[in-house]
């Protein structure tokens, strides 16, 4: 069977893990990719989060905590599979335990913060028995993985305005100053930035600060959206802008790195991290907009069609 023939068979076919009772649990209040990938492999999907991520003082307490709930959750759902998010490396090596007690196949979705700079994270990760990374180049290391990126959801089509959208996490890596001083020379251009911003920011007057959005909002925005942004100047980091603007078949802005350029091809103007360079770049995009927007949806369907051929190939190496 040719690649498209098995891709376009596991499209059709029910979820790969839908009768092997499999369990997506991740430490954290809510993740997108988790819920994604977790429906799209057929596994019931769980976030179990105790108090602040971020607040570094409760870290030990909330691991604790948050270990008695996952294994009261695993006794009373038994799965064949366990698939668990990482970082952390607490619940890594909780899954591993419960995986050598139990018989049950345990898969490690690595996010690149688990990979990059975390050797324990890694180690552990490379102990069960599939490893699933955003990128090819993540793989190194593991002698069982598989890369898989977000799968694209449904964005339903939304009225077109002229806002070129930044949907910021308001991480160290996004080079949110160098887009504030490219808005500044390009100031018949409006923009809207989203989620919550950093405090301080000197804002110019066409640059929208849109706050926590609703997620029917925030797809709104950005599927109706001349062009997304997709910033980071991390190398080996995907970012899920891109994923939602190749989901609604918007053109992007995107950061010159391989993992972007690897995954968004000809859909995406590329870009350093200064503030010339991203004018430049908007600038470049709203001139071709039409073939982009052509370019997006050739990547949107094959995009599609690779993942589900990576579901299959999950599931075969799960059996």
């Amino acid at each position: 069977m040719t690649q498209t023939a098995a891709a376009m068979t596991a499209m059709t076919s029910e979820p790969p893990l839908a009768r092997r009772r499999a369990l997506f649990v991740s430490w954290i209040s809510h993740h997108a990719r988790s819920e994604q990938l977790a429906d799209a492999l057929g596994a019931e999907c769980v976030f179990i989060a105790v108090g602040t991520l971020r607040n570094r003082r409760t870290t030990v307490f909330r691991h604790l905590w948050q270990a008695v709930l996952t294994v009261g959750l695993l006794l009373r759902r038994r799965p064949r599979v366990l698939i668990v998010m990482a970082p952390p490396a607490t619940l890594l090596l909780l899954a591993l335990v419960w995986s050598r007690l139990t018989g049950s196949k345990l898969v490690a979705d690595c996010h690149s913060g688990a990979v990059i700079g975390r050797p324990l994270s890694a180690r552990l990760a490379a102990r069960t028995d599939l490893v699933i990374v955003t990128l090819p180049q993540l793989t190194t290391g593991f002698p069982r993985a598989v890369p898989v990126h977000d799968p694209l959801v449904r964005v339903p089509s939304a009225p077109r305005h002229d806002e070129i959208v930044f949907p910021a996490s308001w991480e160290v890596d996004e080079p949110v100053h160098a887009l504030l001083d490219a808005a500044r020379a390009l100031p018949d251009q409006a923009f809207a930035i989203t989620g919550r911003p950093i405090a301080g920011l000197d804002v110019p007057p066409n640059v929208r600060l849109t706050g926590f959005l609703s997620r029917t909002d925030y797809l709104r925005l950005l599927a109706g959206a001349p062009v997304v942004l997709a910033l980071t100047t991390a190398e080996d980091t995907m970012q899920q802008a891109g994923y939602e603007a190749m989901a609604a078949g918007r053109p992007v802005v995107a950061s010159d790195t391989r993992a972007l350029r690897s995954y968004l091809g000809d859909a995406a103007v590329y870009s350093d991290a200064t503030a010339s360079g991203l004018a430049a770049a908007v600038t470049g995009a709203l001139a071709r907009l039409p073939e982009l927007e052509r370019a997006a949806a050739l990547v949107r369907e094959q995009q599609r069609a690779e993942f589900a051929r990576v579901l299959a190939e999950i599931g075969e190496r799960l059996t």
